[in-house]
């Protein structure tokens, strides 16, 4: 009995590890597709998205671009690096913590 439980274990755990690696794929497949459909780089586009639309949350950013929020978060802090964006925060009446938001700097 105890081997058809460890030899159904090891089937499903297959099967879970294919289907992350397979999303995993798809995941990095839109990313290119949507960063080669931009023409301008990634720093850019944000900086640009920024400046339109004023002050924004990583969530709201993932919202418009369908960029994932890791890829989003590494070129923000690279404009924060170059004096281009800030980061700051404001909190709501609701407890928790409070919302970040990014600002593009206008020179």
């Amino acid at each position: 009995m105890d081997t058809i439980v460890i030899m159904v274990i090891k089937i499903v755990s297959k099967k879970i590890v294919s289907t992350i690696a397979k999303d995993q794929i798809e995941k990095e497949l839109r990313r290119d597709e949507i960063e080669s459909e931009l023409k301008i780089p990634t720093d850019e586009y944000l900086y640009d998205l920024l400046i339109h639309n004023g002050p924004m949350t990583r969530g709201e950013i993932v919202k418009l671009t369908k960029l994932p929020r890791t890829t989003i978060y590494d070129h923000l802090i690279k404009l924060i690096l170059k004096d281009r964006v800030i980061r700051f925060s404001k909190s709501g009446k609701k407890p928790g913590r409070p919302k970040v938001y990014f600002k593009a700097i206008i020179p």
